[in-house]
C-alpha cells in the first residue's frame, strides 16, 4: 500500500493523505504526480490532484483509498508543485483550488442528476399510475424513454409538485 499526498478542489487549506491500493496501485509515487483523483471526502467524492509521496507515517486516523485515477497522463510536473504551494501561501487560498485554476478549464467534471425507471419500474405502464400523474409530459416521456435527460431531470426534481409527484412513484418503486 502506497500513502500519497492529495490537494482536494475544496476549501480547505491542508493536504489529505489517501492509499493507493491493489486496483489503483501503479509503479512508483511519481507515476501519481499531476494526475486527478478521485477521493472520498466526508459524504461525498471529490476530485483532488496526487502530489507525490505522503511524509505522514503510520497514523491513528482512518487512511482511506483513493477511488479511481482520472487521468492516464499528468496534467503539472513535479517540479510545479513547489510553484503552486507558493501561489497557495502568497494568496491564501487552498492547494486544491490554485492548482484547479491553473490548469485549463474543462477537465473538471459536471454531475447532473437523472431519473430514469428501476427494473420494477421498467414493468409498470402508465395506465397503472393514477390518473393525475400519467397525464404528465415528463411522466409519459419517462415511460416511453426510460429515463429522462439531466435538464428534464432537474425541472422536475425543482419543482415542488413535480417532485411529490416524483417521490411518489419512488414509493411505487
Amino acid at each position: 500500500m502506497m500513502l500519497l499526498e492529495v490537494a482536494v478542489t475544496a476549501p480547505v487549506r491542508q493536504t489529505y493523505t489517501y492509499s493507493a491500493d491493489e486496483d489503483n496501485l501503479l509503479d512508483s509515487e511519481l507515476d501519481y504526480v499531476g494526475k486527478r483523483v478521485l477521493v472520498p471526502f466526508g459524504r461525498r467524492p471529490l476530485i483532488g490532484y496526487a502530489l507525490g509521496k505522503s511524509r505522514l507515517g503510520e497514523s491513528e486516523f482512518q487512511i482511506k483509498p483513493i477511488l479511481k485515477i482520472m487521468d492516464e497522463v499528468p496534467y503539472f510536473q513535479a517540479e510545479q508543485i513547489s510553484f503552486f504551494r507558493w501561489v497557495a501561501d502568497y494568496y491564501h487560498y487552498p492547494l486544491g483550488l490554485v492548482i484547479k485554476t491553473a490548469l485549463p478549464g474543462g477537465l473538471t467534471a459536471r454531475t447532473s442528476k437523472t431519473i430514469s425507471l428501476t427494473e420494477k419500474g421498467s414493468k409498470v405502464t402508465v395506465e397503472d399510475l393514477p390518473q393525475n400523474i400519467a397525464a404528465k409530459s415528463w411522466v409519459v416521456e419517462l415511460f416511453s424513454k426510460g429515463s429522462l435527460g439531466s435538464s428534464e431531470s432537474s425541472l422536475v426534481i425543482s419543482a415542488k409538485e413535480e417532485r411529490a409527484d416524483l417521490d411518489n412513484l419512488i414509493t411505487r418503486g
